[in-house]
Order: C-alpha cells, then sequence, then structure tokens
C-alpha cells in the first residue's frame, strides 16, 4: 500500500492518503486528501499527488489557524515526471 501523501502535524499525528483511498470504492472520503485522490486509480493520483506537492494549499487541512504548517511528504514516484523533465532540460 504506496502512500503518496503524508503530514505529520506539531503533535506528531501522520495522516495519509493511500491505496485506501485512491482505490477507494466508498462514497466519503476520510484521508488527508480530503477527496482529491478518493476513487481515481493511481496514475491519476500521483499526477494530483505531484499537483499537491507543487500547491500545498490543495489540501484542506494544510493551512489552518489552529496549526502549524505541517510537514508533507511525497512518495518517490509523485516526482518522477519533474525528474525527468529536469534530465530532458539538462540533456537539450
Amino acid at each position: 500500500m504506496a502512500t503518496l501523501i503524508a503530514l505529520t502535524d506539531q503533535h506528531h499525528q501522520r495522516r495519509e492518503c493511500d491505496s485506501t483511498c485512491y482505490d477507494g470504492t466508498t462514497i466519503h472520503c476520510t484521508c488527508v486528501c480530503g477527496g482529491l485522490n478518493h476513487g481515481i486509480g493511481k496514475p491519476q493520483a500521483l499526477k494530483n499527488s505531484l499537483r499537491v506537492w507543487i500547491w500545498p494549499e490543495l489540501l484542506p487541512e494544510y493551512f489552518q489557524d489552529d496549526n502549524p504548517r505541517p510537514t508533507l511528504e511525497i512518495h518517490p514516484d509523485v516526482l518522477k515526471p519533474i525528474q525527468e523533465l529536469l534530465r530532458e532540460i539538462v540533456a537539450w
């Protein structure tokens, strides 16, 4: 079960978005993505998670007045498109 996005708050509580979410078949999402990746499959969830890496404000819990900015963790597979693009730029 690959965790694509994880947030750890100031109380060291960790919330994740994993295959329970992106392969989910239930109506409600209870993970950290707030429904962004719910039931859409891993390929699209990887794309959405890359957007979250670029714009963490997409996560509903990321900016809360009573919660200092949490630590955002992203699965390495999420960053592969960026790494490939950088390799192309360097090779150009």
